[in-house]
Formats: C-alpha cells, structure tokens, sequence
C-alpha cells in the first residue's frame, strides 16, 4: 500500500509536469501567433507590391 507522502510526491510531479506541458503549450501557441502574424504581414507587403507596380504600369500609359 502506498504511503500519503508516495502519493503527495507524485501529485507534485503530476502537478509540475501539467505547469511544464502549460507552459510549452503557451510557448508554442505564442509562436504560432507570430508565424500567423508574420504570414500576414508579408501577404500585406507583397499586395503593396502588387499595387505599387500596377499603379506605375498605369502612370505610364
């Protein structure tokens, strides 16, 4: 039979492992935001490209 401190042990390392996979899921949700947030922000770059290119083409006409 376990003893209550056997248990109360594992709890603890139950419990840091839990904080330890909430932590690395933070991390790599964070990191996932800014890959989205850096997509975005050159999708943005490459339409003011776009834009920027068809309106010199249209200044020269």
């Amino acid at each position: 039979m376990a003893s209550t401190t056997d248990d109360a042990e594992k709890t603890m390392h139950h419990d840091a492992h839990n904080s330890a996979a909430i932590a690395e899921d933070a991390t790599i949700a964070s990191k996932r935001q800014a890959a989205i947030e850096a997509r975005e922000q050159a999708l943005q770059a490459k339409a003011d490209a776009v834009r920027a290119k068809a309106q010199f083409k249209a200044e020269a006409i």
